[in-house]
């Protein structure tokens, strides 16, 4: 499903977020009634891990715990990510992931976050317009991925794709998910940002913490 040899930070958002919207029946109730995986950890050098890239072990996760009012703050970036999210996992990556309840709602928005300092902006990213960006969604990632928005934008004066796509698997309606992607350009590698939800539009806050980053000196 996940071609890591090109836009590593997409397939590990993706990967890390898909345990949240698959269905699967272990340990813990969702408010809606259903029932997801549990989230894991583990160490940066152990296990699989080892078998990983050194950029890529993972961190403390005490580096990912967010702050008042979702402050977040690591060697690359401050920002404010939505409140209401707690840190889950960073798997045995350098991929954190986010669950949280926006304000009134009984479906979840998860959210990941990925330096890919392995990642290559202008060859895997720069390079692609709308349709080749949704030919090798649906042929690298998963056929049922479909590409709604496609545009290059600015953040914090570093270029950046924005993608809004949704999972809608034929026959399974309750698998259907909308996925907003930011793929960063930081000094040519690639600053993945991903929030994944089943609500029908994304919380207005997905969009306007974008604007809280700022990008520290060097980066």
């Amino acid at each position: 499903m996940f071609n890591f040899k090109k836009l590593l930070a997409l397939a590990l958002a993706l990967l890390t977020v898909a345990a949240a919207f698959s269905g699967c029946k272990k340990n813990n109730d969702d408010k809606d009634g259903t029932q997801t995986a549990a989230p894991t950890s583990a160490p940066a050098n152990s296990g699989d891990a080892t078998e990983l890239p050194e950029w890529m072990w993972t961190p403390d996760p005490a580096l990912f715990i967010l702050g008042e009012d979702g402050f977040f703050e690591d060697q690359y970036i401050t920002a404010n990510w939505p409140a209401y999210l707690e840190y889950q996992s960073s798997m045995a990556s350098n991929c954190a992931q986010y669950i949280g309840y926006p304000e009134g709602s009984t479906k979840k928005l998860a959210f990941s976050y990925t330096p890919d300092e392995g990642g290559e902006f202008e060859t895997e990213i720069a390079c692609m317009d709308f349709e080749s960006y949704q030919q090798f969604m649906t042929e690298q990632m998963n056929l049922y991925y479909y590409l709604e928005e496609f545009s290059f934008i600015k953040i914090d004066g570093h270029r950046a794709l924005r993608a809004v796509f949704n999972y809608n698997p034929p026959d399974e309606p309750e698998h259907y998910t909308r996925v907003l992607q930011y793929s960063i350009d930081v000094n040519g590698w690639i600053m993945g940002l991903c929030f994944t939800t089943q609500l029908p539009e994304f919380p207005e806050e997905c969009f306007t913490c974008i604007n809280t980053i700022h990008f520290k000196d060097g980066y």
